[in-house]
């Protein structure tokens, strides 16, 4: 009986120590392996622009917390003119390519005096944050270079960016809070269990 008893507790120690890291090990888990899968999403919708020879783009859709790419497919009228809105998706008329709904615990966040979108394009022209779209030229080059940012709550950021121009090169980085950098996937990337002060 004694024998059980310590086992017991042996065991409720280790589940109180292991659970916190566990969870730990969990979140990590889905903000890589989520950012992981975007690039390779974004990747093969810029092999898409290439292939089909036009135009294809990457929005970070705010209200729904999710990413979608399409293929933007222009429509024209009987002078030639454009009649859709260049690079703003029209259901039915552009062709809807993958879509990523953010998990649970990633937002779209950034360091500390940065901005969740940096760079890249506005459609619409209102230079707002949350209209601004990567896009892929049917060249595989990004109109415009820059990155979309996410963070979860113990303040860990990672970017989805978008550069040089010419080659359209889609790289992730993480924030580094102690040396206030971003760091490639060649380097180490620390993930923080609680909330980083200053970051």
């Amino acid at each position: 009986m004694i024998e059980l008893l310590v086992a017991t507790m042996v065991l409720a120690i280790a589940v109180l120590i292991g659970l916190p890291e566990l969870r730990h090990f969990y979140i990590r888990l889905q903000m890589e392996t989520y950012v992981l899968d975007l690039s390779s999403s974004i990747s093969k919708t810029r092999y898409e622009a290439i292939k089909r020879g036009l135009d294809t783009v990457v929005k970070a859709d705010w209200t729904n917390r999710r990413f979608y790419m399409f293929l933007d497919q222009p429509v024209f009228d009987a002078s030639g003119a454009r009649t859709d809105t260049p690079w703003v998706f029209t259901p039915g008329e552009d062709e809807f390519l993958y879509g990523f709904l953010l998990p649970k615990d990633v937002e779209f966040a950034s360091p500390a005096g940065l901005d969740a979108v940096e760079g890249l394009s506005d459609p619409v022209g209102a230079d707002v944050m949350e209209d601004r779209v990567a896009i892929f030229m049917s060249d595989g080059s990004v109109q415009d270079v820059g990155s979309f940012r996410l963070g979860d709550p113990r303040t860990n950021f990672v970017q989805v960016a978008f550069n040089p121009q010419a080659t359209g090169r889609v790289r992730l980085e993480k924030w580094d809070c102690v040396n206030h950098r971003w760091l490639d996937r060649a380097d180490r990337w620390d993930w923080y269990t609680k909330a980083q002060s200053g970051c």
